[in-house]
């Protein structure tokens, strides 16, 4: 005779100490993370000056990511273009494009 038994059982998840809502971390980081990020913005300026130094490069390959990621630093990710943004973009030629941006980049440099 074959019989099949079934049970249900409850697994609670996650630390039954913490309230629902309540981080596990409260304090952020650890302290190895504090301290590993402590140390490197000790070189933040010294990295920056070596992106700076292949950024002048006539290596494309080294100096385009070394580019980008100095605008990334310094000016933040691109964000997604809507739609309508993209469309007024595609009329323009590339003096008008660059123009735009080098507008957009002044704006963000002074605060605006």
């Amino acid at each position: 005779m074959n019989t099949k038994i079934q049970s249900t059982v409850t697994v609670k998840r996650g630390n039954p100490n913490w309230l629902p809502g309540q981080s596990g971390n409260p304090g952020g980081l650890t302290k190895i993370a504090r301290e590993a990020k402590r140390l490197s913005q000790g070189f933040a300026l010294e990295a920056l000056e070596r992106l700076a130094y292949w950024m002048r490069s006539d290596d494309h390959k080294a100096s385009i990511p070394a580019c980008l990621a100095i605008l990334d630093r310094g000016l933040g990710k691109p964000k997604e273009i809507d739609q309508e943004e993209e469309s007024e973009a595609i009329g323009l030629s590339d003096a008008e494009l660059l123009h735009e941006a080098i507008a957009r980049a002044k704006a963000i440099e002074a605060g605006n």
